[in-house]
């Protein structure tokens, strides 16, 4: 079909059904029907044949039991993960570990400053991947936010908050893989060629774009600013008022069992620190394998470097095969450590498996709709063609980052917006300047400033979208009402944005300028602006919650 304003429906129902009931299940299996109904002119039989039709083929069961397509899989690598996780998770409380590390960590950890700090400062050290992050850093600081009466809706928020925003600046993490591929799909090559458009290296390239993805700097600092000077406004003072005052940990819900679930700690009296940090540290490694492997670095017979392996590594697959890995030696450790019997283990990787079937089901209706969105209505390239008109070139940094925020924010993927603007930035640009191709990047110095918008906005629409797989997963591992995460998520992410926005804006302004004065004024100013926002903020409502 054609983009049309019809197009939008399916994800405005999806964020009305959300706010009104709260049940994020209902909300996305309607705009699923909405979507499909849409999109076969609404025919109820073949609605009905497009939306069972989606659900399977995103679920992949196809490529997963081909042995000639098993390694394209993507979704069901994901989904297998969160079973993996969810199990070693059982595992590790049910031998004690967590709760060894948290007899430990709590020597160091005195108030929630230090404790949300630390979950900041965790997901630092697991940055390369926003998947890991997500579901690792929650799992792992969830029991120590409960000790300290942190709101399960605050540590979503930090988990969130650090994962795609590091990942994306990681020069050796999956996004690299996509960003490049982006940019060689759209005429950025270092060889001259008939469909080059740019004569420039992509990895360079994304290289000089990094300073310019202005929301992940903000986004970080403003995370720790808040941790730190204790900012607490808005839905989210409400939670912590509540977590203070009552100690529930769900902003004073009672009616939501809380997931994970606490598997039962037999273990307690002989609790070892060992049976936590080496499962971690083994998924970890792990994981980095998986990348290694996915890359096909020459340790694993490839062809590549270590470095070149993880600039072309698959995500899904470094989480399947270094989650299954992790698993069969956490499960032999922890056995010959006596500290899980034999007999256990079918009842506790059970636990593990329905401790993460929500989320998955959640996960799954999310890619559904993205899908329907993405390939089917046509939503991105609608509300690109709405939003990126007729401007002045100084305005491009800005109406691209809108572009590129709410897209994401509507279809749930960071990634499907960014192969959505990058084909309608690049030769937008060129042909804005009149310039010949193949160009050189120092001939178009706007550019920069416009990709760097389009990833900022990618990633902060995604941040807050209630479809975005990084939202249900950070949602899930910190045991959060997913809609519960999206709201009080906004509170904190919004004045970001407007930060983010106003950054660009200058960027535009100061276009004439040198790229490192363009750079520093508006990160500067988007920084110090954000800022100053969450102080006013904090300052004119906490009074309420004091």
């Amino acid at each position: 079909m054609e983009p049309s304003l019809l197009s939008i429906f399916p994800p405005v129902v999806v964020l009305a059904l959300g706010y009104l009931t709260r049940n994020i299940w209902l909300s996305l299996l309607t705009g699923i029907i909405v979507g499909a109904a849409i999109a076969t002119n609404f025919s109820p039989v073949e609605t009905g044949e497009l939306a069972v039709f989606k659900i399977w083929q995103n679920l992949e069961l196809k490529n997963f039991f081909s042995l000639s397509r098993f390694w394209e899989s993507w979704n069901s690598f994901i989904c297998i993960f969160l079973f993996v996780l969810g199990i070693i998770v059982t595992l590790i409380r049910h031998s004690g570990g967590a709760y060894a590390y948290g007899n430990v960590i709590r020597r160091y950890i005195k108030d929630q400053k230090s404790t949300e700090t630390s979950s900041l400062l965790l997901s630092i050290l697991i940055f390369m991947d926003d998947y890991f992050s997500s579901l690792t850093v929650g799992s792992v600081m969830r029991p120590l936010t409960d000790a300290q009466k942190i709101p399960r809706a605050k540590l979503a928020f930090l988990v969130d908050s650090m994962a795609a925003p590091l990942a994306i600046m990681c020069p050796f993490s999956s996004w690299v893989a996509a960003i490049i591929g982006f940019l060689r799909e759209n005429g950025v090559s270092s060889l001259p060629q008939e469909k080059t458009l740019i004569l420039a290296s992509p990895f360079s390239t994304y290289l000089s774009i990094i300073p310019f993805i202005v929301y992940s700097f903000i986004i970080i600092t403003s995370s720790f600013y808040i941790v730190r000077r204790r900012i607490s406004f808005g839905l989210m003072g409400q939670y912590e008022h509540i977590a203070k005052t009552t100690g529930n940990l769900q902003g004073g819900r009672t009616d939501f069992e809380s997931y994970p679930h606490d598997p039962h700690e037999k273990n307690k009296e002989k609790a070892s620190l060992l049976d936590f940090i080496v499962p971690i540290v083994v998924l970890v490694i792990s994981v980095i394998g998986g990348l290694l492997f996915s890359g096909e670095a020459t340790i694993f017979c490839g062809t590549r470097s270590c470095f070149q392996a993880l600039q072309y590594s698959n995500a899904a697959i470094a989480l399947f095969t270094g989650g299954i890995v992790a698993l069969l030696f956490c499960t032999l450790f922890l056995i010959v450590r006596r500290k899980v019997e034999w007999s256990e283990i079918p009842s506790l990787y059970w636990e593990g498996i329905t401790l993460m079937a929500p989320a998955i089901i959640i996960l799954l209706l999310a890619w559904t709709l993205g899908d329907l969105l993405r390939n089917n209505l046509l939503t991105g390239q609608y509300l690109a063609n709405l939003m990126v008109g007729s401007v002045s070139l100084t305005m491009l940094p800005l109406m691209f980052f809108i572009a590129a925020c709410t897209i994401s924010f509507s279809i749930g993927s960071s990634w499907g917006s960014a192969a959505i603007m990058f084909p309608i930035a690049i030769p937008l640009i060129i042909s804005f300047l009149h310039l010949e191709t193949p160009t050189t990047l120092e001939q178009i110095p706007i550019l920069l400033p416009v990709l760097g918008a389009v990833l900022s906005g990618c990633v902060a629409g995604d941040h807050i979208s209630p479809i975005s797989d990084t939202t249900v997963m950070s949602a899930t591992s910190t045991g959060t009402p997913h809609m519960d995460h999206v709201r009080t998520q906004m509170t904190y992410a919004v004045p970001m944005i407007l930060g983010t926005g106003f950054a660009f804006f200058v960027a535009g302004l100061l276009n004439t300028y040198s790229l490192v004065i363009v750079c520093l004024s508006s990160l500067s100013t988007g920084i110090l602006l954000s800022l100053l926002f969450l102080f006013l903020l904090d300052r004119f409502q906490s009074k309420k919650f004091s």
